[in-house]
C-alpha cells in the first residue's frame, strides 16, 4: 500500500505512489494507495479473508511517525486513539478486533515493513539529526501485540505458536525510486513469539424455582494469548523491502 495525504504542504503522493509501485512490481503485485485508516483495514480485508487467503507481507509507503501512519486530514492509522482523528481514523484495537474474528487474517509468520518515518522511534529525539531511539512502545514495534488468531482454535483444548515481525525507522526516511529506503537514523527489526491456548474451564450457574436453588455445572473455552519472546536487530540505515519481503518464510515461527 502507499499513502496519500492530499491536505499535506508539499503534495509527494504521486513520488510515494511511484516507490511503492516499484516495490510492488518487483513482487509481482499491486499496490492500492490508502486514504484513511479505515480504507487500510478493509485492503486488509481484501487481501485476506474475502479472497480466503492469509496476508504474508504488508509493506507500507508513506507519511508517518511513532505514533502512526499519517494519512488525509488526520484519518490515519494509529497506536491508540487520537483527538483529532476523523471519521475515517483506524487504531490497533480496530485491528485487534478485526483479526481476532477473522475478518482480517494473518500468516502464522506476518512481516510489516513500514516504508516512512519514525516508526520505530521514541518520538522525541531525531527529526533528521540521526539520534532517534528505538521505542519498543512505538508503532511499528508493538503493532504485533494487536494481532488476533482466536478464530483459528478448534473447538477443544489446543496450544500453538505464531510470529509477528515488523521493521520500521527510528528517524527521519527518504523514499528511493526503485522502491529502496533509507533513514537519517536506524532501521529496527522487532520480532514477536506469541503462545495461544484455548483451555476448557468448568463453572457453576445458579438455578431456582419456587424457593429451590441448584447448581449446574457448566464448561466454556477460555482463550489466552501469551509474548513468549521478542528480540530486536539493527538493520542499519538502508533497506531494500522487496529483498526482504522474498525471503519471507511465512509458516516459521523460530527467533534465532
Amino acid at each position: 500500500t502507499y499513502g496519500i495525504k492530499e491536505s499535506s504542504e508539499h503534495n509527494d503522493d504521486n513520488y510515494v505512489k511511484n516507490c511503492g509501485t516499484a516495490c510492488a512490481k518487483k513482487l509481482g503485485v499491486n499496490a492500492d494507495g490508502v486514504k484513511t485508516g479505515k480504507s487500510i483495514l478493509s485492503i486488509l480485508k481484501s487481501k485476506s479473508s474475502d479472497s480466503k487467503q492469509e496476508i504474508s507481507v504488508w509493506i507500507n509507503y508513506g507519511h508517518s511517525w511513532n505514533r502512526g501512519l499519517y494519512l488525509t486530514n488526520n484519518n490515519g492509522f494509529y497506536r491508540g486513539p487520537l483527538n483529532s482523528t476523523g471519521d475515517g481514523s483506524a487504531n490497533f484495537l480496530d485491528l485487534l478486533h478485526q483479526s481476532s474474528s477473522g475478518v482480517i487474517r494473518f500468516s502464522k509468520h506476518s512481516l510489516f515493513i513500514f516504508a516512512s518515518c519514525g516508526t520505530a522511534g521514541d518520538g522525541f529525539g531525531g527529526y533528521g539529526d540521526g539520534k532517534g531511539a528505538y521505542s519498543s512502545n512505538s508503532f511499528a514495534s508493538s503493532i504485533g501485540d494487536f494481532i488476533g488468531k482466536n478464530y483459528k482454535l478448534p473447538n477443544k483444548e489446543f496450544v500453538d505458536y505464531y510470529k509477528v515481525t515488523s521493521i520500521g525507522a527510528t528517524d527521519l526516511t527518504n523514499l528511493n525510486a526503485d522502491g529502496t529506503i533509507t533513514t537519517d537514523g536506524t532501521f529496527i527489526k522487532t520480532e514477536k513469539l506469541y503462545k495461544i491456548e484455548r483451555t476448557i474451564e468448568n463453572y457453576k450457574v445458579k438455578n431456582s424455582w419456587l424457593g429451590i436453588t441448584w447448581y449446574e455445572n457448566k464448561t466454556r473455552f477460555v482463550d489466552k494469548t501469551t509474548l513468549v519472546q521478542t528480540k530486536t536487530t539493527d538493520l542499519g540505515d538502508k533497506i531494500n523491502p522487496s529483498e526482504i519481503a522474498n525471503n519471507h518464510d511465512d509458516q516459521n515461527v523460530e527467533i534465532k
